[in-house]
């Protein structure tokens, strides 16, 4: 009698409840995007060694792991083609949160301290740069970094007028059209860029510590209903750090094949990795995602974005609300879209993830 009422609560459950929780307890494989930057090498790492896969094991699910071009996994991500992404938090800003995306970053990796750089030839600098070409993308971290150098140096940010150009074809298009005389880039490519003769840094983000972040973002949604995905990717990234971090043949042997899954060699990795501010250990990013400095910077962040037109259709700096893990809300607290959630770090942190 007792199996015939459980099994009579279970088809009513399966027939009342709502479909949103049904998919949520019927998904059991997620996909994760990442790109190729120094601070999200580590998720390279873990799925190739299978630490992902052993972590998503214990939580009775499946990753798959796609290696994509930057901007694309962004827009994957926005149109739900990805359950989860690593981005900077000027991007969450200009693509999923402004296409109306209630987007949860759960792991903050690292900061930009000198990754990202403004790059000059032939004499140019952030004050004499009024008609020259330069290459960035638009709406993006490299224009921040940009119009920051320009605010920073008391430079007229206006100035600047953008030729559009990706990240896969920046290197490539500096080195062969002299006429452009400034490029923005992040690291390996502006690493590269530096190397040309004649060719100067003007600004980079060690400027501006902790303004342009590397983050995990899940989407809200997705991160309220099953918190698997979540702490199963945050398991194996920790388990990955704490490789990178400690001396020896397995670390020299992780920065090794990091480095080759980065196009580069192990001296060009390590230096990028030396202006990597990373959040090592589960303490060290439980503190950066509940600081109040993060608040700071990112007030700059989401003013930037507003200006730039990010926003849509918002009228306001204040009409998309960016929700910090104290509950604090930055904007409108009717239409949060932008969370910093610390709950499944402070798992890591505690020692409560599966073992």
């Amino acid at each position: 009698m007792a199996k015939t009422i459980a099994g009579l609560l279970a088809a009513l459950f399966v027939l009342f409840a709502p479909a949103g929780d049904l998919a949520a307890q019927a998904k059991n494989r997620f996909t994760l995007g990442v790109s190729i930057y120094v601070g999200w090498m580590p998720w390279y790492y873990a799925n190739e060694t299978g630490i992902l896969k052993k972590w998503a094991t214990r939580y009775g699910i499946t990753i798959d792991t796609k290696y994509m071009e930057y901007v694309a996994s962004i827009t994957a991500f926005t149109s739900d083609a990805l359950d989860a992404v690593v981005m900077t938090n000027m991007d969450a800003l200009a693509m999923p949160v402004s296409g109306g995306k209630d987007t949860s970053a759960v792991v903050y990796g690292d900061f930009s301290n000198g990754n990202d750089k403004v790059l000059g030839r032939d004499g140019v600098t952030l004050q004499t740069l009024k008609g020259a070409q330069i290459l960035s993308c638009t709406n993006c971290v490299s224009e921040f970094v940009l119009q920051r150098g320009l605010v920073l140096a008391n430079a007229n940010p206006r100035d600047a007028v953008i030729t559009e150009t990706s990240d896969s074809d920046i290197e490539t298009v500096f080195r062969t059209n002299k006429r452009s005389k400034v490029a923005v880039a992040w690291n390996p490519q502006a690493m590269n860029l530096a190397q040309i003769p004649g060719v100067s840094v003007l600004f980079d983000s060690s400027k501006i510590p902790g303004e342009v972040q590397d983050l995990l973002v899940v989407h809200t949604n997705a991160l309220k209903a099953d918190t698997r995905f979540a702490e199963a990717l945050t398991g194996a990234w920790f388990e990955t750090l704490a490789i990178m971090n400690q001396r020896g043949p397995a670390a020299d042997a992780a920065i090794a094949q990091m480095a080759k899954l980065a196009n580069t060699d192990v001296t060009a990795f390590r230096a990028q990795l030396a202006t990597t501010a990373m959040n090592w250990d589960a303490k060290s990013t439980v503190a950066a995602m509940t600081s109040a400095d993060l608040k700071a910077k990112m007030d700059l962040v989401r003013k930037f974005a507003f200006e730039k037109g990010m926003f849509g259709q918002i009228k306001s700096v204040d009409g998309i609300g960016i929700q910090y893990p104290d509950g604090t809300v930055q904007g409108s607290a009717a239409n949060i879209k932008f969370r910093y959630d610390a709950s499944i770090v402070k798992k890591a942190l505690d020692g409560t993830l599966r073992k």
